[in-house]
């Protein structure tokens, strides 16, 4: 298994960060990849991670957790490829989240090497693009 981390400091308060990474409507504008949430149940959202929505992408389940400021997702029926998102509060008015992303089997992503390198710089690229949403 290979593991992916990210984290920033936001100048936003927790519950206000919390608020927009649990849209995932929104999601593919601060995710790992493009996602397309196809249905909603609860806490429990059907999404296709990669292609466009309707066009077969990789079926997938996320799981938004209120209580623990945290959204979970992964493929569906498959433990190849698991992530969540925790916000947490920090001094006033702030907040520090993490992203992290699990990959298991053959998949590039498992290993060392360019894919692995474009996932972490994804991540990263994925908070940035959070906090600029939040400050717009």
């Amino acid at each position: 298994m290979t593991e992916y981390e990210a984290e920033r400091r936001l100048h936003h308060p927790a519950d206000t960060v919390f608020a927009a990474v649990a849209d995932l409507h929104h999601a593919d504008e601060w995710g790992p990849g493009d996602l397309h949430v196809r249905g909603h149940d609860g806490d429990l959202t059907t999404v296709d991670k990669g292609g466009s929505e309707g066009d077969g992408g990789v079926p997938g389940l996320a799981r938004i957790r209120p209580e623990q400021m945290r959204v979970e997702w992964g493929v569906e029926g498959s433990p190849d490829y698991t992530g969540w998102i925790q916000v947490m509060h920090a001094d006033e008015g702030h907040s520090r989240v993490v992203v992290h992303l699990s990959f298991l089997g053959d998949r590039p992503e498992a290993h060392p090497g360019p894919a692995a390198d474009a996932v972490q710089r994804r991540l990263e690229e994925g908070l940035a693009r959070l906090a600029e949403r939040l400050d717009a």
